[in-house]
């Protein structure tokens, strides 16, 4: 999934992310089995080395094993437009992209299993009370995948909106 590769790479730009964040971090549902071990390591660095940098987080993280994903999600990261994942991106920006990203993520997983749930609901009993669940949730997901705007949102990195 996309939007847990911005998470990870969110993190991995910006491990100061965990000082703030990091029970969040341990506790995220990651789908992409691969993913997720690399987020047990990341937890795993930060715990034992305080004050980690990007650069040595990924230092370790290649020692480890992990260029290759790391070269996959920096990839995701450039091709995606989500631009607070980077290493230019301002902490402020980054924790405020990341924490949408996160709440998005969430949020979807909720949605999808809620889907799963009521498509085995009309399955089992084919009501309109049931297929209008099922369709609000189908209209909700989509809903979700519009982003919406954060006020000031870029504006610490220099891309705030110009009047």
């Amino acid at each position: 999934m996309r939007r847990e590769r911005i998470i990870i790479l969110t993190v991995v730009n910006h491990p100061t992310l965990l000082a703030r964040h990091f029970e969040e971090f341990s506790e995220l549902a990651l789908l992409d089995p691969g993913l997720d071990r690399l987020r047990s390591v990341i937890i795993e660095l930060a715990a034992a080395i305080p004050d980690l940098e990007n650069t040595g987080l990924r230092s370790h993280l290649i020692d480890r094993g992990f260029e290759k994903l790391l070269t996959e999600i920096a990839a995701t990261g450039a091709q995606s437009g989500d631009w607070f994942c980077g290493e230019g991106a301002a902490p402020a920006d980054a924790e405020t992209g990341w924490l949408q990203t996160v709440q998005r993520h969430r949020r979807e997983i909720y949605r999808h299993q809620a889907l799963k749930e009521a498509e085995q609901a009309l399955a089992e009993d084919f009501s309109v009370e049931n297929e209008q669940n099922l369709m609000i949730l189908q209209q909700q997901l989509a809903e979700d995948a519009e982003d919406g705007q954060i006020s000031g949102f870029g504006e610490a990195s220099g891309r705030g909106r110009k009047a």
